[in-house]
């Protein structure tokens, strides 16, 4: 029996209806909620201001305006609950979702066969009905904004729009974190393994731990060497660089565009790569006149050369990772049932 939610808390004990034996349930029905709502419900600024700008520079924009409230000098944290560290999860991920938002692309996913297939990927299936959708060629027309009106549209886009962000949060988080940890710290960061759990609190990579004593199953703690094994690695393919060359807020948006929409089409299918080959296409172009315009480089090709280093070493971290977490969950390892499967595959 599946217990009432408790905004407080994620994990709850249940009956195992086939074993009969007490597990874990994280229900994360209660920290994604906000995100949800974001994803349905919010729209970037119409300002003037704000509608000049390229694509580059409205996910700039964004990231720099989610990141405007971190502290310079936030808490040292040494070991945490899981329910505590799970929690922090729920800002990270209403920033996920609000900057994938400043994406025009991101608004013109694909309709109806794409949706089937979004959610055979993510294990579930969705009936014919749900699926009726009409095609727009482009998210520029007014008729687009309408769309969203009629009832069975709408629904179908905001499953669409939120299986996108259930594949894409957790790279996000990693890359965002790491960046702006090497941003705020320096070579304190790469020296210290320090990395920012939120706005105020920070921990030293090889000196924090998480209690997961509740959800251990067997080989737990060869499943969490291997963990930190593949999460260890961020410090070198993403602090380093951005130590090393300085890295602008513009160039760590560009990268950050590049490992969300290349590791989303990868996932998924149809028109999906298609949007990614136009919004991929067009920030290059951004970076192409950020680079001549705002920078005066007469020869980017190493920055961008070391950007692109960075985009496809985190691309072969998380397939990794990703082969951990099934090990992990197939042989018992993580001893859990999650109400959110997909937000865990990642």
């Amino acid at each position: 029996m599946i217990p009432m939610s408790d905004p407080k808390r994620v994990m709850y004990d249940v009956i195992d209806p086939v074993t009969n034996k007490s597990i874990r349930w994280i229900d994360i029905g209660p920290i994604i909620r906000r995100s949800k709502e974001i994803l349905e419900d919010f729209h970037p600024p119409t300002t003037t201001q704000f509608k000049s700008l390229n694509a580059l520079q409205k996910m700039t924009f964004s990231l720099q305006k989610l990141q405007s409230g971190q502290k310079k000098e936030p808490k040292m944290m040494y070991e945490m609950t899981f329910d505590d560290y799970f929690q922090h999860w729920e800002e990270l991920m209403t920033r996920a979702a609000e900057w994938l938002m400043h994406s025009e692309q991101f608004y013109g996913l694909p309709e109806h066969e794409r949706v089937r297939a979004f959610w055979c990927i993510l294990g579930f299936k969705i009936g014919q009905n749900a699926t009726k959708c009409i095609r727009m060629n482009s998210v520029h027309s007014s008729a687009f904004w309408s769309i969203f009106e009629l009832p069975i549209v709408s629904k179908c886009f905001k499953m669409i729009i939120l299986n996108f962000f259930k594949i894409i949060w957790a790279v996000w988080r990693r890359v965002e974190r790491n960046s702006l940890s090497a941003k705020i710290f320096g070579q304190r960061c790469l020296d210290e393994k320090l990395q920012l759990i939120s706005d105020d609190m920070v921990m030293q990579f090889d000196n924090f731990e998480v209690d997961m004593t509740e959800i251990s199953g067997k080989s737990m703690k060869e499943y969490r060497r291997f963990m930190r094994k593949h999460l260890h690695l961020y410090f070198d393919i993403v602090v380093r660089p951005c130590l090393e060359w300085n890295f602008t807020n513009t160039e760590i948006n560009f990268a950050l565009s590049q490992i969300v929409w290349n590791y989303a089409s990868r996932k998924l299918l149809g028109q999906t790569l298609q949007a990614s080959d136009a919004f991929l296409s067009e920030i290059s172009e951004n970076l192409h006149e950020y680079y001549r315009n705002e920078m005066r480089l007469k020869n980017y090709a190493p920055r961008l050369a070391v950007l692109m280093e960075m985009v496809n070493g985190v691309l072969k971290v998380q397939a990794e990772h990703e082969r951990t977490l099934e090990m992990g969950f197939l042989f018992d390892m993580v001893n859990v049932v999650v109400s959110e499967p997909a937000f865990f595959s990642v």
